[in-house]
């Protein structure tokens, strides 16, 4: 009709066309707006027609499906695998340590990468139309340590680790930012029967909407020191807070890369250092 329709008007109106199609043909559909087994979208396109059809990747693709604790603020997982690629990140010859992993992603994106885990295809799962990949590299043994002083935050991430099909990948360790030794993960290392080698610090740290700007900076002066501890390793930074960069310039450390990198709606950086 000649009058602009809601979203609402056009969900249920398509919503309704899809039930009433599928009940002519036999077939019942169960409506379930938490967990939908297929999603459908609807759009209007440039000569002004409804277009329907069906998302055969189950929604967006940040969202992995294993994702069961969301944290304080939480990093989109293709943004967590992005990261690693700017850092170069290498599975066969570097550590991965996130000194402040919240809810694990960057460190089972890791682990993912390594493997070269494919993302699930609920959609087409669904459907009867495939069913889930094994991945590519599923032996591979990277060494991946997610640290956080907060066991609640721990447990959250082991959790997600856990519904990601990498818990034992991934060794979780309570400890804070600014007590990072080397020391600390060349024992872990080791018990993994590995040789300690120079690897990658990675971390999405706060941005300072909780703290303020004085106790932020010295979290930055904090950080900056910790990554001191850690010569021949390289440090990457996700932070929308330029005191961050102010920080480690006043410890001497100059950021290799420097990139303009969104955080969902939020601006921010990607930071590099070698170290």
């Amino acid at each position: 009709e000649e009058f602009a329709a809601g979203e609402r008007q056009i969900v249920g109106t398509v919503k309704n066309a899809l039930v009433d199609t599928m009940a002519r043909r036999g077939l019942r559909l169960h409506v379930d707006p938490e967990r939908p087994a297929t999603r459908w979208v609807a759009r209007q396109d440039d000569a002004g027609d409804i277009v329907v059809s069906i998302d055969l990747g189950a929604g967006s693709l940040s969202q992995r499906g294993w994702r069961r604790e969301i944290g304080e603020a939480p990093l989109r997982e293709h943004l967590a695998a992005v990261l690693l690629m700017l850092c170069r990140f290498d599975p066969r010859k570097d550590i991965l340590v996130d000194p402040m992993c919240g809810s694990g992603t960057i460190p089972i994106e890791a682990v993912h990468m390594a493997r070269a885990t494919p993302r699930p295809t609920p959609g087409l799962r669904a459907l009867g139309l495939a069913r889930d990949a094994e991945p590519l590299y599923g032996d591979a043994d990277p060494i991946v340590i997610g640290c956080d002083l907060d066991l609640d935050v721990l447990a959250a991430a082991r959790d997600n680790a856990r519904a990601a099909k990498c818990e034992n990948q991934i060794t979780w360790q309570r400890t804070d930012v600014t007590r990072l030794e080397p020391a600390m993960i060349d024992d872990i290392v080791r018990e993994r029967g590995k040789t300690p080698a120079p690897g990658l610090l990675l971390c999405n740290p706060p941005y300072g909407e909780r703290l303020d700007e004085r106790d932020l900076y010295a979290l930055y002066e904090a950080m900056a020191r910790t990554c001191l501890r850690f010569p021949g390793w390289r440090a990457g930074f996700l932070v929308g807070n330029p005191l961050l960069e102010q920080a480690f310039s006043a410890k001497g450390l100059r950021a290799r890369i420097k990139k303009p990198l969104a955080n969902a709606n939020l601006r921010a950086y990607f930071y590099l250092y070698e170290l």
